[in-house]
């Protein structure tokens, strides 16, 4: 699709296009069943790097963040979100997520979450994907409930952001005329079902974090029992400040164990106002074994 359409089709690079987690989750060894012993994994993973790690879709004013992971502190869009032409690109440069801290010293008000920032962030210009440390576009990931802390930490994975603290991140990425309004990503999932999964297939594929009707008491409920509280409309709003997950293809490790019999993806119509755009859920269904 990509080189057949260069100038319609964008990929967003994610963990999984990262050499360590390749040699553990099969990549490799998909590739030389595919391809034989002749299988040339390192020009793969070449092309990998030059996929962005992040996309800023926009229309008019108004702007979007399209990654794998979550938020990077690090990272400002203001200049590229301003530049001049239909496509521009920036490198990520030096990612000052302690400086960014120290600039914005309201951006977190708990104590636990404050504390976690102080120790855990750091300044760093990235090597990789994941050294010195991990790229958060690619790695970070949402709580589900507006009650969970501004900022937590899932060993094995990376920080976990809350609404306030995502929410002010996408208000200092904008300026008087470029706002950047919401977050769509794909990253946060398992091969058994867990909340964001059982959210998931109760959402029809695309499931909007914090929302109001959710609450810790429904955390592990039935996906059944969510659809009679989450949105599950074909046609939805994007309020200013949402993140969407979306899901992964049924035939993948995750689709198949949370036994997915739907893929899933969205038609965002675009107008002036923001307040109108407005997210179309497509579902096709697939064949269970």
């Amino acid at each position: 699709l990509k080189t057949t359409n260069p100038g319609q089709v964008f990929l967003a690079r994610g963990n999984h296009e990262e050499l360590s987690i390749q040699s553990r989750y099969g990549f490799l060894e998909e590739g030389r069943a595919k391809y034989g012993e002749t299988f040339n994994a390192r020009k793969i993973m070449r092309a990998y790097d030059f996929l962005p790690v992040v996309i800023y879709p926009g229309s008019g004013e108004n702007f979007i963040q399209c990654n794998h992971g979550g938020m990077e502190p690090g990272y400002s869009p203001r200049e590229l979100l301003a530049a001049v032409g239909p496509i521009r690109f920036q490198l990520l440069g030096d990612l000052n997520q302690r400086k960014f801290c120290g600039t914005h010293p309201d951006w977190i008000t708990d104590s636990s979450s404050r504390d976690l920032a102080e120790r855990a962030l750091r300044d760093f210009k990235p090597q990789d994907p994941i050294s010195p440390s991990v790229i958060g576009f690619m790695w970070n990931d949402f709580s589900i409930l507006v009650t969970e802390p501004q900022l937590g930490y899932d060993p094995g994975r990376a920080f976990v952001y809350g609404q306030r603290t995502t929410q002010l991140l996408l208000q200092s990425a904008s300026t008087g005329d470029r706002k950047l309004q919401a977050v769509f990503r794909g990253h946060q999932q398992s091969p058994v079902l867990n909340p964001i999964m059982r959210r998931l297939i109760a959402s029809r594929g695309v499931f909007r974090h914090w929302q109001e009707k959710d609450s810790a008491t429904l955390l592990n409920a039935s996906p059944d029992d969510l659809s009679k509280r989450l949105e599950t409309g074909e046609e939805r709003p994007v309020p200013s400040g949402s993140v969407w997950t979306f899901n992964v293809s049924p035939d993948s490790m995750y689709g198949e164990g949370c036994n997915y019999t739907f893929d899933a993806f969205g038609l965002l119509k675009v107008v002036p106002q923001f307040t109108d755009w407005r997210l179309r859920i497509v579902n096709v269904p697939v064949a269970t074994k």
